[in-house]
């Protein structure tokens, strides 16, 4: 059975003030006519569809039209779950509508699935079974007599990993609660349910690690969503040795860690930071054969995407350096870091933008001798004004314009400082 593993498109996000409308749903596209052309069965969709859990109406009709895509209008099954930036609530919706197509969406852990059978079975060319809360056993007219079990966990917080599964955690200490919650659930769902004749896989939108004390490097907007109740990286090993195959959502990365089978992270379709600049973006083809087959540990193969525009880091000594770096990635979003004798003034600024319509940062490095010396003399006892004054200046080479002086004033007004 061929699988199509893909997550966290992330639909309405921006870079800086750049919409991504468009290469999100050239993207999506993209991915669909993969899936067509490589003939999968089934489709997974690992967690955050969309980036915000109150996406707008573009953002839909961009997530709608790229799921049913996927589906070839109901060829093939797709399975999509909720990821950290989405609405549990609201990737439910639509699902009475969406497996008309053949797509289920769950937003919930243990989340109750309706099953499908009869003459809408039929219709889509599949059966769904769900014996227990967040298990969907499909049931594939192209694989007679090979049911495909696929475990469901959608993100959950621990209020909602609460309500979803009510473990018994007596003992348990903060750290380990979403550990010995996900084993006990998972381990009971496994030893009922799961090997003997078939497929078995886990579709998951969490944060696992190969060393849990040394979490893989990530941009700082994706780090710290995946502590569930404080709780560290999840290890790999508490994932039952019936799943063949565990599908992942979260980390932008796309990698595979070890465990009792590939624990897996598809990554995202486009680069969303420039954390992620030299980072090839793909959707990852399994092939698995059912429990007890020869070769029934998956094979993994990753298809390189190509839509969307590149993401660049430029460092350049002058403006005229800067120029000719630029035009030379035009179509990139660029992070221009420049080195300057001195600060950049708003005529080589214009000129820059001017040369490049896609400079989401520039940088300036100032490093005279009168600025390094400054930078040295932070004086402790200043006001709380003059220290963030002070720091920015030594972070950025320049001082912070009026505007970031008056936000920072704003913050700490809501904070309730007091400020000279």
């Amino acid at each position: 059975m061929k699988i199509l593993h893909t997550a966290d498109w992330h639909i309405g996000k921006r870079l800086d003030r750049f919409s991504r409308i468009e290469e999100q749903r050239a993207v999506l596209a993209e991915i669909a006519t993969i899936a067509a052309r490589e003939h999968v069965d089934v489709c997974l969709v690992a967690g955050d569809l969309y980036d915000t859990v109150n996406p707008g109406s573009e953002a839909e009709e961009v997530l709608y039209r790229g799921l049913t895509d996927l589906s070839g209008g109901g060829a093939r099954p797709v399975i999509a779950i909720a990821g950290n930036h989405d609405s549990p609530d609201r990737i439910n919706a639509p699902d009475v509508l969406a497996r008309q197509h053949g797509i289920i969406l769950i937003g919930y852990p243990a989340a109750d699935i309706p099953e499908i059978s009869g003459a809408a079975a039929e219709r889509i060319g599949f059966s769904l079974h769900a014996p227990v809360p967040g298990l969907a056993e499909l049931h594939l007219g192209s694989h007679p007599g090979i049911p495909l079990r696929i475990l469901t966990t959608p993100y959950a917080n621990e209020y909602r990993l609460h309500a979803a599964l009510i473990p018994d955690t007596a003992g348990s200490t903060a750290d380990a609660l979403l550990q010995d919650t996900l084993r006990a659930h998972w381990s009971a769902v496994a030893g009922d349910h799961l090997g003997g004749n078939g497929i078995d896989l886990l579709v998951t939108h969490l944060f696992f690690a190969d060393d849990p004390a040394a979490p893989p490097d990530e941009p700082d907007s994706e780090r710290p969503i995946g502590h569930v109740g404080g709780a560290p990286p999840l290890p790999t090993n508490i994932v039952p040795d019936q799943v063949q195959y565990v599908a992942c959502g979260h980390l932008h990365r796309p990698h595979t860690l070890s465990g009792p089978c590939p624990v897996r992270y598809a990554g995202s379709p486009l680069s969303y930071s420039f954390a992620e600049a030299e980072q090839t973006k793909s959707v990852t083809i399994i092939e698995v054969e059912p429990h007890g087959n020869l070769g029934d540990v998956p094979t993994i193969r990753t298809v390189p995407l190509t839509s969307g525009r590149g993401l660049v880091r430029i460092t350049a000594d002058e403006v005229s350096a800067a120029q000719t770096a630029l035009t030379a990635n035009v179509e990139a979003y660029v992070e221009l870091s420049l080195h300057l004798p001195d600060f950049l003034s708003g005529s080589d600024r214009n000129l820059l933008h001017t040369t490049h319509p896609r400079i989401v940062t520039i940088v300036p490095i100032v490093e005279t001798d009168h600025e390094a010396s400054r930078r040295d003399q932070i004086d402790p006892t200043a006001d709380i004004s003059e220290l963030f004054t002070q720091y920015f200046t030594r972070e950025h080479g320049t001082a912070p314009s009026a505007e970031i002086r008056g936000l920072f004033q704003e913050v700490l007004s809501e904070a309730g400082e007091r400020t000279e």
